[in-house]
Parts: structure tokens; sequence; C-alpha cells
């Protein structure tokens, strides 16, 4: 890559960038998509007071009626989305070292 064309890929002014991690950018294979699911299983849990296996048929359900599980828990636990939901806090760097 030339130098004018390394200028050109400065996104420092960039403060939010915004990722659906719908398989469109990763595989379902990536890992970070495991550490994803495994912390809305969780959550799921622990705000359903459910065993994890009915939590996890409930996320199902949510998933599918409304789109995403979020959607569902707003519908029908009237939970807030908020910056600090568990599974928001993953880092795909983390997850598998950039070269």
């Amino acid at each position: 890559m030339s130098a004018p064309e390394a200028e050109a890929l400065d996104f420092r002014h960039v403060d939010t960038w915004l990722f659906d991690l719908d398989h469109t950018l990763y595989p379902p294979s990536f890992p970070v998509l495991r550490l994803i699911e495994q912390r809305i299983r969780v959550y799921m849990t622990q705000l359903t007071g459910l065993p994890e296996e009915e939590a996890w048929e409930l996320q199902k359900k949510y998933y599918h009626e409304h789109g995403t599980t979020l959607a569902g828990l707003m519908a029908n636990h009237g939970i807030a989305p908020k910056a600090s939901m568990p599974w928001l806090a993953i880092s795909p760097a983390r997850v598998v070292p950039c070269s």
C-alpha cells in the first residue's frame, strides 16, 4: 500500500463503529459469536430465574418473534436497551489476535 493510500485509511476521526453480528462480518464458527451466546444465555437465566435450558428456549422464542433477543426483552420484560448489556462488551480483537 502506498503512503497516500495509507493516509486515506486513517479512521482516527471516527468515534463510533456499529457492527451487525448476524454472520455478515464473521462466520458462524467465529469464537466471538460463541462468547456472545454464552453471555446471553447467562443473562436470560439470571433475568428470568428459569432453568438454563428453559431460559434459552425463551431467548430463541424472543429472537424469532421479535427479530432480536433485546427486542423480546423490551416487549415482554420492560428491559431498556443500554450499553451495559453483557454481550456488548465482547471485542473480536480480544478473541482472535490481529496479525
